[in-house]
């Protein structure tokens, strides 16, 4: 048997070529070479080989094109102007603007070129995935705290072919992410099987944000910090992946699974299967008391929100806090929100604890039984409600919210020990507000904890500013209590705050002695302690002469005598410098 170089070059490239005096079959292909005494016949046999598996290697039903991390899976990505774009985990690219002004003509692109098999037939399909951060299908806001600008017919999503573009959507469009995202388009009929084509996916600006358009609308919250002079600023994400390139014939890629779809799963099953929330905690489980060494003597209240597995626990009574030596503590349980099928997810604490050796850590546990937990020995109570007044007592402390003139403690009692009249303040471009008080409302009932809120609008000259909520607990047995005060502006401007004070009167003595956190460091009269940037804190007194300086203080300041004393802290007095803490003689 004879081969000759014409049909050797005809079979290396997979077309099998052999003489018409020869008919192959299978008997013929199998047959032992050296046992036929065939010695010619080895060649042949491994040129056939080699024809059949070109035969099998045939073009592609599809070409698919990831953007792979680290070299974007061959893509290359060209922006100008404030356009970014990159490849993630997610075998996604993003086209990114980030939120600034944006410029006519500017884009950000990335393409790659692709060689179209020769074998394929027709017209050739472009499958995609593609979505954006951008929805302009919300209603217009008109009023309100919450901001919002709609800008259409500014930017725009579009897929080209060489330079030509074969689809396009306003970034504006009522498309939601992960929605109506996977999009088929044909390819220009120019294009041929054979061909070298350029795909392409950009993000343009074909209008700039600072040109109006008919349906642009811009309404400035109360939140937003901006004015109505400041110019349209336009951010958007653009995510474009799975993209396939098909016969025409082809309405969808013909993927079993699509790139996106595939990373997500291979990721998940390295993880999977996910266990239960909380399976591996075996109670009773050790909380750390912070700052436990700062404290001595007394029980403390220790407040805390713990969370727990699912289905574990659906009545906040069974949550139990111990010692280390198991012996139960004084506790004050509430659901903060729940899990899918009714259990306790997250649990806010409210705890008694003397500082000792022996509860340095806690432990929490789920009670078994139903059995009554220890009272605490004195308890914090909500005593009245009546209109906008709201009583409150914990041990000897007793507090009276509300009252008229922007107050909002009528009085805080401690034996002789007195604070009556605290109101607050507030001052902008000169005008003074005050809170008026329009509800009242109940937050923690004790027994550890009894907590009330106050709020309503801050009024002074002209409209009201805003809104404002005031809150003051009092804990079991103890001689202090917590407040906050917060204020909402619900103007459309930003407001600029030259005052935000909480003003009380106290019967302590006009010689009592003030000490704060420096050791050893005291002042007589009036005296003011002041932080003015976070690395720097400052004490004055009456005659504002500056008696000690340095980088913290702690945030208190106390007042008073060897028999009673009025201490004020502030948490995170320093982080949210400037602040002041003082008292004046008036």
């Amino acid at each position: 048997m004879q081969i000759d170089r014409r049909d050797f070059l005809k079979a290396a490239v997979g077309t099998l070529a052999l003489p018409r005096r020869h008919i192959f079959s299978p008997q013929f292909a199998l047959r032992d070479p050296l046992r036929s005494g065939c010695a010619g016949l080895r060649p042949v046999l491994l040129l056939l080989i080699l024809g059949v598996s070109q035969v099998i290697a045939a073009d592609p039903a599809a070409i698919q094109l990831p953007f792979r991390l680290p070299d974007n899976g061959g893509w290359t990505f060209k922006g100008d102007g404030l356009f970014e774009g990159w490849a993630d985990h997610r075998e996604l690219f993003v086209l990114h603007h980030p939120w600034a002004a944006s410029e006519s003509n500017r884009c950000g692109t990335v393409s790659r070129q692709v060689q179209l098999p020769a074998s394929w037939s027709g017209r050739v399909r472009l499958c995609f995935y593609m979505s954006d951060d951008y929805f302009g299908g919300h209603d217009k806001v008109t009023q309100g705290w919450l901001g919002q600008i709609r800008l259409v017919g500014h930017r725009f999503k579009q897929v080209l072919a060489d330079d030509e573009v074969i689809w396009e959507r306003d970034v504006a469009d009522h498309t939601h992410p992960g929605k109506d995202c996977l999009q088929s388009v044909l390819l220009p009929q120019r294009v041929k099987p054979g061909d070298k084509i350029r795909i392409a996916f950009r993000l343009i600006d074909k209008v700039a944000s600072s040109q109006r358009l008919p349906e642009d609308h811009r309404y400035i919250g109360t939140t937003d910090g901006i004015q109505a002079t400041n110019e349209w600023k336009f951010k958007t994400d653009v995510f474009v992946g799975d993209v396939t390139l098909a016969p025409e014939a082809s309405e969808a890629p013909p993927l079993a699974e699509t790139p996106v779809a595939r990373a997500v799963r291979l990721v998940h099953e390295k993880r999977w299967p996910l266990k239960p929330y909380g399976e591996r905690i075996k109670y009773p489980v050790s909380l750390t008391w912070e700052h436990h060494e700062d404290l001595a003597g007394q029980d403390w209240p220790i407040h805390c929100g713990v969370p727990l597995a699912a289905g574990m626990v659906r009545d906040a009574r069974r949550v139990v806090v111990s010692d280390q030596l198991g012996h139960r503590l004084p506790l004050q349980a509430k659901a903060m929100n729940l899990w899918p099928d009714g259990s306790l997810r997250w649990v806010e604490l409210d705890v008694l604890a003397p500082a000792n050796d022996d509860t340095r850590t806690l432990r929490l546990d789920i009670n078994q039984s139903d059995g009554p937990l220890p009272p605490p020995g004195r308890q914090a109570a909500i005593v009245s409600i009546s209109g906008k007044e709201v009583r409150l007592k914990g041990n000897n402390l007793e507090a009276v919210l509300g009252g008229e003139g922007g107050c909002l403690v009528r009085s805080l009692r401690n034996g002789t020990c007195t604070l009556d009249h605290l109101v607050g303040e507030v001052e902008i471009g000169g005008k003074v507000y005050r809170p008026v008080i329009q509800t009242t409302s109940v937050l923690a009932e004790g027994p550890v904890r009894a907590e009330a809120e106050l709020s309503g609008v801050l009024e002074g000259e002209g409209s009201p500013i805003g809104r404002f909520v005031f809150r003051l607990a009092v804990f079991s047995g103890q001689p202090f209590v917590r407040l906050t005060w917060r204020m909402f502006n619900d103007r459309a401007e930003t407001l600029r705050v030259s005052r935000f004070e909480l003003l009380a009167q106290s019967n302590l003595a006009l010689d009592s002695t003030a000490r704060w956190g420096s050791i050893g460091k005291t002042a007589s009269g009036d005296v003011c302690l002041r932080q003015p940037a976070d690395d720097k804190f400052e004490v004055r007194d009456g005659a504002g002469t500056v008696v000690d300086t340095g980088t913290s203080s702690g945030g208190w300041l106390a007042t008073g005598d060897t028999n009673r004393e009025d201490p004020v802290l502030v948490r995170h007095f320093r982080q949210q410098f400037p602040k002041e803490i003082g008292r004046a003689h008036v």
